[in-house]
């Protein structure tokens, strides 16, 4: 009796990928969360914007051993660590009172989760297209583009409707089980 290793419909595999690029370029609605939190804490938008280059730059270190990675052991282990840092990150972000403190929960923990995820889930996604790379590659980011259009009016109103902290709650949280789910 043979086992047949199923496989799955690279379609799901392409939804995913394109769900996950959305949810990861949510770092551009950071600044939706500046005006409420520089107010909230005190802060000077200087200090408080440090803490999306600090993402960026941490996002970017650990895409380049993420894809180390994804190359060595594949990628689905690494998406779920990733999706829970991410969204830990945001969720955590919730408790600061300090600038280091945002420096390592948004910066740190959710720049990690995000560099984690972003590649791996483009390239996971291209290997399952060899034949429409440019279209796959072009639609997932799109996504990345999308993501912040919808969701910036979204964390707006989320914000108007519940305070800056709680925003940060409820995003990471559905930022975690969107990656998971």
């Amino acid at each position: 009796m043979s086992k047949t290793k199923k496989v799955p419909n690279r379609w799901f595999i392409f939804t995913s990928a394109w769900i996950i690029i959305f949810l990861v370029a949510s770092i551009a609605i950071f600044s939706v969360f500046s005006e409420p939190m520089t107010k909230l804490h005190g802060w000077s938008s200087a200090d408080y914007n440090l803490a999306y280059s600090l993402y960026t730059l941490i996002f970017a270190i650990v895409a380049i051993f993420a894809g180390m990675i994804t190359d060595r052991y594949g990628v689905k282990w690494l998406m779920y660590i990733g999706g829970l840092l991410f969204g830990l990150g945001w969720f955590l972000t919730a408790s600061v009172t300090t600038i280091p403190m945002l420096y390592v929960t948004f910066s740190l923990i959710a720049g990690s989760g995000a560099g984690m995820m972003y590649n791996s889930a483009l390239v996971t996604a291209m290997r399952w297209f060899p034949d429409k790379g440019g279209k796959i590659s072009g639609l997932l980011l799109s996504s990345a583009a999308i993501g912040p259009f919808i969701l910036s009016p979204i964390a707006a109103m989320i914000i108007e409707r519940f305070g800056v902290l709680v925003s940060f709650r409820i995003l990471g949280i559905v930022f975690f089980i969107g990656v998971w789910a």
